[in-house]
């Protein structure tokens, strides 16, 4: 990728102008049997390697496990998936932060209403580098060799699904950790209600981090009526005790409603509408709390290959933000894209454009 940048100082704002022209991804050889490329995890594998890191609804409840290859990854190294016959896949690849990894998969045939997925996941991140400071929350990753394991358990029923997520670590370096994680969803016509909840205790993702959190608890609720949807969502955290005692354990509050709507303009031209509001808050291990409201709103159109799209943003901590992107594709091998933004907090407004050229398939 080659970029180009400038800021110009305007008064007391500044005006920062980029320019990228980007080759964007690579070709990925693949085959029912093999598949080679920047890998992604998906289902079981991305649960073990983000925990309680989801809320409530989320996609990766109903993923089938395994990986796929992103071919417009230019950062993450390439590794490789084989798929023999059968359910069974085995995978390794590279650590973005040195290291490898090698595990495998098992995706069990569906007897409805159940579905059984299973993981086994060995790695070898390097230790974590940190600065002078004597205080960690959580301790930092000493190196060594990790084994990762998992299983879950689904059922899919007429209008209510749940499922189970056990999963456990155990390095070299560092003693074992659990991890379990349980969702469902129920739905009654245009509602549907989805919950999540779980805890970690000194789980080690593959790449070596542990969650900050060591309970999570998601809801939402979602109404669905003709192209108008509306959602209210609500999460608690709870952190992991620090190394020195303290009166309470710090904990993150966040509830948020979102309302979107999609119209048609003319024929082959679509226009949607965005509304977002929320408030989140975090309480210290002293009880010391600290708010943080925010809301947004944003108007799309998108005609064939052409889209635009203006939002404005604002926020108790950061202050008002806008920005407006226009975009235009006029061939499937590259695409063209501007965007204009402001902040109030960075006093600065930035005028970008792109040119991404994707390789042919």
């Amino acid at each position: 990728m080659i970029l180009l940048a400038a800021a110009v100082p305007a008064g007391t704002e500044t005006l920062v102008l980029s320019g990228s022209l980007e080759w964007q991804g690579r070709h990925t050889p693949s085959s029912p049997l093999l598949r080679v490329g920047p890998l992604v995890p998906s289902g079981l594998l991305r649960e073990l390697a983000d925990p309680l890191g989801f809320d409530a609804g989320s996609y990766v409840f109903e993923e089938r496990s395994g990986f796929t290859v992103d071919g417009s990854s230019t950062a993450r190294p390439a590794g490789f998936v084989c798929l023999p016959p059968g359910a069974i896949g085995v995978f390794g690849a590279p650590l973005e932060e040195g290291g490898a990894e090698l595990g495998a998969f098992l995706n069990s045939a569906p007897r409805k209403p159940w579905r059984a997925e299973a993981a086994a996941w060995f790695s070898e991140p390097p230790a974590v580098r940190f600065g002078d400071s004597w205080y960690r929350v959580n301790a930092p990753f000493p190196g060594g060799q990790l084994l990762d394991v998992g299983c879950r358990l689904r059922t899919v029923l007429p209008g209510i699904s749940f499922g189970a997520t056990f999963g456990g670590s155990l390095g070299t370096s560092t003693g074992p950790g659990w991890l379990l994680q349980l969702n469902g969803t129920a739905a009654a016509g245009p509602l549907e209600v989805s919950f999540f909840g779980g805890g970690s205790g000194g789980y080690r993702s593959p790449s070596g981090t542990v969650s900050p959190a060591a309970w999570r608890a998601s809801g939402r609720g979602r109404l669905a009526v003709s192209e108008s949807t509306a959602e209210l969502c609500c999460t608690l955290e709870i952190a992991r005790p620090g190394f020195a005692p303290r009166p309470y354990l710090a904990e993150r509050l966040e509830i948020g409603v979102v309302y979107e709507r999609g119209f048609r303009v003319a024929d082959g031209t679509r226009g949607a509408l965005r509304f977002e509001a929320a408030k989140r808050i975090d309480t210290d291990p002293q009880g010391n709390g600290r708010e943080d409201a925010r809301c947004s709103g944003g108007f799309s159109l998108s005609s064939g290959r052409l889209g635009a799209s203006v939002a404005l943003s604002w926020s108790s901590q950061s202050g008002a933000a806008g920005r407006a992107v226009v975009t235009f594709d006029p061939a499937e091998l590259a695409a063209l894209e501007v965007q204009a933004g402001w902040s109030a907090h960075e006093r600065a407004s930035r005028l970008a454009v792109s040119w991404k050229i994707r390789p042919a398939s």
